[in-house]
């Protein structure tokens, strides 16, 4: 009986949670359907300020925090909560470490910028999950991929920010399709912002350090910070010079990270020495950036 009781609120909860066209909240729906990560949604709403108590159960008041906080925050709540529960613990920090760059830039890309299709408040066009703006890349494969998919499921391509079409499209895509999309996103930014060849040679920190300078600094400052951790002379395309040197410094267990992030930092105080009025303002957001590269 009381198991019953307990199904019956938590279909409740997937209908109001359906009813409301929330792209975030149809993200919290998919993770109860899918993985039964009801303790988890209750630590990211407590965390977020919520007065509820942690056990699992899913009914009234977990319902109503829900609709109470701000979509946007609980999204990230939750995917910081999973990625907390996977690589948290103090015990398991040499894995978070050792991960491959794939799965630690993934992890990185979904909590900030998410894993469901959307509309932000501030865009005019679709992004994809893990943040490929419609917009700035507007022949991307992926996109092809996702409108045949809207098409599949919703009768219609996606055109504007319709949030019923949305909801729809994100709760109907099947396991596959969400996996396959996230290898799309990846070949995406390894194709247009780093070096495949490069990428597959450097260990999980290396690879994020490489990846957040090569998308906030272009795939040339990405390169250079490579020849800088390196000691060679700069340039911005890969060679073999560059190859084997990284090779050499990866048999002798020498980490590349924090010369890449020296020559960032260095790049980053040239730009604002230069044009301090134009530049002093990213200072912090800068500096902050590369500290937690470290």
């Amino acid at each position: 009986m009381y198991k019953e009781l307990i199904m019956n609120l938590q279909k409740r909860l997937l209908k109001v949670l359906r009813d409301t066209h929330n792209p975030s909240l149809y993200l919290l729906t998919t993770m109860l359907v899918e993985d039964n990560k009801g303790k988890e949604i209750q630590e990211a709403l407590r965390d977020l300020g919520a007065d509820i108590t942690v056990d699992g159960i899913v009914g009234y008041y977990t319902i109503k925090a829900i609709l109470s906080v701000d979509e946007d925050k609980l999204a990230k709540a939750i995917i910081d909560l999973s990625d907390k529960h996977i690589y948290g613990s103090q015990r398991n920090a040499d894995k978070y470490n050792s991960i491959s760059p794939k799965d630690r830039i993934m992890n990185y890309l979904a909590r900030y910028e998410g894993t469901i299709i959307h509309w932000n408040r501030t865009e005019t066009n679709m992004t994809t999950p893990y943040g490929i703006y419609r917009k700035s890349f507007p022949n991307a494969v992926i996109f092809k991929y996702i409108d045949a998919l809207s098409v599949k499921y919703t009768g219609r391509v996606i055109r504007r920010r319709d949030l019923r079409q949305i909801g729809k499209l994100n709760n109907s895509l099947t396991r596959n399709e969400r996996r396959r999309i996230k290898d799309m996103a990846w070949d995406f930014y390894l194709n247009n912002f780093m070096n495949p060849e490069v990428t597959d040679m450097l260990d999980g920190k290396e690879g994020m350090s490489f990846f957040s300078i090569s998308v906030n600094g272009g795939r040339g400052r990405g390169i250079k910070s490579l020849y800088s951790a390196t000691k060679l002379k700069l340039k911005n395309r890969v060679s073999d010079v560059l190859l084997n040197k990284i090779s050499e410094l990866k048999r002798k267990h020498i980490s590349l990270n924090d010369g890449m992030l020296d020559y960032m930092l260095n790049f980053y105080k040239y730009l604002i020495r230069k044009n301090p009025n134009k530049y002093g303002r990213y200072r912090n957001g800068w500096f902050s950036r590369l500290k937690g590269l470290r």
